[in-house]
């Protein structure tokens, strides 16, 4: 597979741009199928800069900041990365725990949009602990508007379920 390219072959086209290759189709050389190799930066999966909506908060983004507010009101100001975890997952009932990709994704691009803090803890106290220092984040009051804007606009869209619209 080509690097960079979501296709068998190296886009030969301009960056940016899919490239056409034709292949005899099933019925023979009188038929033929075209194929578009797309670079993985058109992917939004693949692409750093996610394309959605401005001010939107994805599902996750939303069990960060949900779970992050409930750990506070119960006496936790600040949430590591492992803790979070497992608070998401005990509040959804989940079986297993957010992947550590996605996570840790999702709490870097809240701290860059200004929704969350981090801070690094003291060496000294993970060493006496015996592991690695965690980093500590707290939701900002950026991340508590964000997230009551996208609980109201939720309430007011009709949920969508199985393809059927639920009002």
């Amino acid at each position: 597979m080509g690097v960079g390219t979501s296709c068998g072959s190296i886009v030969s086209g301009e960056p940016g741009f899919p490239s056409r290759d034709r292949f005899p189709g099933p019925l023979g050389n009188s038929g033929f199928i075209t194929v578009s190799c797309l670079y993985n930066r058109q992917i939004s999966s693949y692409n750093y800069y996610m394309r959605r909506k401005p001010d939107s908060l994805l599902s996750i983004e939303i069990s960060i900041l949900e779970a992050g507010l409930e750990l506070r009101t119960r006496g936790t100001p600040g949430f590591h990365g492992f803790m979070i975890a497992k608070e998401i997952k005990d509040r959804e009932s989940a079986r297993l725990l957010t992947a550590h990709g996605t996570l840790y994704k999702a709490l870097g691009r809240m701290e860059k949009a200004g929704l969350l803090e981090s801070i690094w803890e003291d060496p000294l106290t993970a060493a006496e602990e015996g592991r690695p220092r965690r980093r500590t984040y707290t939701v900002t009051a950026g991340g508590e508007v964000a997230l009551a804007k996208s609980q109201a606009e939720s309430k007011q869209s009709p949920c969508v379920e199985g393809g059927l619209v639920l009002a």
